[in-house]
């Protein structure tokens, strides 16, 4: 190292707490040397001489960027300055938390309209579905229920059931003791059909007139694909006719199906035990009524009891078990039960009483249309 570069190096060492200095590098000896900061036309290399500068032309504003030069501290260390940002990216953030904040608004405060309309949308979507179900069913639901109607012996009418072994005997019992009249099917004339969805699956309803009688019909389809007419609801079958039950005839219990009436209900509503009346439908009329038992009470705890309690608890609401999308036919303040009895005792003795709720509705299905809550464990 040359003795006037030391000095040089000497010499501001003293007067760097008088001046800002900072290190230049001379373009043309390649030196490193010490000058005071700034915009100096005059400033000459230390170990040459020269002007440090290259002779490239730039322009002016560019050339004072690339002179600036990085401050040192006393000790020789660079000292590094904090920066503002630049207003771009403060804008930037300030528009993407303005756009988080609509979205988070959008999804906290979804508008009632849109809400309606998804709601819409969705009720349009089940209707084209149940519309297409429909329309596949329409063929085997004809042949089926045009070929019962039109059976002359029990037999012939049992091939265009749903599940014909399973109730081919109770075909048989039901026909001994109720006449079968074979009808013309072209006088039927069809004036409503509907799907109901159950847990154990679709069910198509279809209502339909013959003269000025009304039925109900239900189809379940079968594994093979084929929608037959549920004979067991059409017929409201039950192991002996309700009159006859209940006038001591047949076996001492047995499975019905039949409407149920809550006896004063409101006054009532508070006592350990439900009152019932249960009557028997008429086929082709819904509106009426046939025999009628006298009360039975059920134990509100029991299964059965909670069963009837839920029910009946629907039919008040307006709520049709597995929600028919066709409106109720059934007598207001009625429900519809499947259940077993038993009768004890005999003339002005004899009583009845429910044994098993089995179904809240006719339908040959094992789902029993209301779901109750296990009873707490007796303490």
């Amino acid at each position: 190292m040359s003795q006037a570069f030391i000095r040089e190096i000497q010499f501001y060492t003293q007067m760097v707490n008088k001046e800002e200095m900072s290190w230049f590098h001379c373009g043309k000896c390649g030196a490193l040397f010490m000058a005071q900061m700034g915009e100096l036309p005059d400033r000459r290399c230390t170990e040459c001489g020269a002007a440090p500068s290259v002779g490239i032309i730039v322009e002016e504003k560019k050339a004072v960027a690339e002179t600036v030069a990085v401050p040192v501290s006393s000790t020789g260390k660079r000292v590094v300055r904090k920066g503002r940002k630049p207003l771009i990216v403060k804008l930037l953030l300030a528009w993407v938390l303005f756009m988080a904040a609509i979205v988070a608004v959008g999804i906290y405060h979804t508008p009632k309209e849109v809400k309606k309309n998804s709601a819409q949308k969705m009720q349009n979507d089940q209707q084209e579905k149940d519309e297409h179900i429909l329309n596949q069913a329409i063929p085997t639901m004809s042949r089926s229920i045009d070929g019962f109607l039109t059976a002359v012996t029990p037999e012939e009418a049992n091939q265009f059931v749903y599940d014909p072994t399973g109730v081919a005997g109770k075909v048989q019992r039901f026909y001994q003791s109720n006449a079968r009249i074979p009808m013309d099917a072209k006088s039927m004339r069809v004036f409503a059909r509907g799907l109901v969805h159950t847990p154990s699956g679709d069910i198509v309803e279809m209502r339909w007139r013959m003269g000025n009688r009304i039925y109900q019909t239900f189809f379940i389809k079968n594994n093979q694909g084929d929608w037959l007419m549920d004979w067991q609801d059409f017929e409201r079958y039950s192991d002996y006719p309700w009159s006859v039950f209940l006038h001591e005839g047949g076996e001492a219990e047995g499975e019905f199906r039949l409407f149920a009436r809550e006896r004063l209900a409101e006054e009532k509503k508070s006592t350990p035990q439900i009152s019932l009346v249960l009557y028997a439908p008429k086929s082709g009329h819904p509106e009426a009524l046939g025999a009628v038992s006298p009360e039975i009470l059920v134990d509100r705890s029991s299964h059965s009891g909670r069963m009837l309690a839920k029910a009946f608890e629907l039919e008040k609401k307006g709520i049709q078990i597995f929600q028919s999308s066709l409106l109720r036919m059934d007598p207001e303040g009625l429900i519809r039960v499947r259940l077993k009895i038993r009768r004890t005792g005999e003339g002005d003795a004899r009583s009845f009483t429910v044994e098993d709720v089995m179904a809240c509705h006719w339908l040959s299905i094992p789902d029993p249309g209301v779901t109750v809550e296990d009873a707490p464990p007796a303490r």
